[in-house]
């Protein structure tokens, strides 16, 4: 069996940057010759959805809504499975990780996990890092996303947990930094991604270009952090 990889981006509060994340590591994921499913985990709001329309609901505080994740890996349709997780949904994730024993994930379906957690100016994401590489430690991959949205993230930077988090567990980074509030909110009146408004007619020329520096910024972030995201 080839390998896979699942990647889950953690479920914190609303308004850290989840959902753009995970269209751009999508993006760079459908550049590289795999086949990716994704996930909307918010079958609410559906806010994943209104930019990707090929991706596919699951309701995370359904019980056993997350085995849905394994589905297409185990049907052999994707390499990996890229999962936008609903808000307040990181106890749920965690606990269905260890239920079905991370190891086991390896050695039987061959599927390394990768978590994929924000920082932002606010503290609770610290306090969220925290909790994810606390109790999941090495057993996964970690990508820490600095999300510059809200300000620098300098307590981050300072803390002992982001030098903890890079040696010992061998995190990568990737920052996204500040974008205008009216690109993102011309992005949003057409339901476009960032990858996708690189070349739409309905942005501005001046838009399409900040777009397309910024896919670019993050695709080189992202080719260094392959190991981290490719099966």
């Amino acid at each position: 069996m080839n390998k896979r990889r699942i990647i889950i981006t953690a479920g914190a509060k609303g308004g850290t940057g989840k959902t753009l994340t995970t269209t751009l590591v999508h993006g760079w994921l459908s550049e590289q010759s795999i086949r990716v499913t994704l996930i909307d985990g918010d079958a609410e709001n559906s806010t994943l959805s209104r930019f990707a329309p090929n991706s596919t609901f699951i309701d995370m505080h359904r019980p056993a809504a997350l085995d849905e994740i394994i589905l297409p890996l185990e049907s052999d349709q994707a390499d990996v499975v890229l999962l936008d997780s609903r808000a307040a949904t990181s106890e749920d994730s965690i606990s269905w990780l260890q239920q079905l024993g991370l190891r086991a994930l390896q050695e039987e379906l061959h599927t390394r996990v990768t978590i994929v957690t924000l920082v932002t100016h606010s503290r609770d994401t610290l306090e969220q890092l925290k909790r994810w590489t606390g109790t999941l430690k090495d057993e996964v991959d970690w990508i820490v996303v600095r999300n510059l949205v809200g300000g620098q993230v300098d307590e981050y930077d300072a803390s002992n947990l982001r030098s903890a988090v890079l040696k010992k567990l061998r995190a990568a980074e990737i920052t996204v930094p500040l974008i205008p509030p009216y690109v993102m909110a011309n992005l949003e009146v057409h339901g476009l991604t960032v990858a996708a408004a690189r070349v739409s007619p309905n942005i501005s020329w001046a838009n399409r270009r900040r777009c397309q520096s910024l896919y670019d910024l993050i695709g080189a972030q992202c080719d260094e952090a392959r190991s981290h995201l490719l099966p």
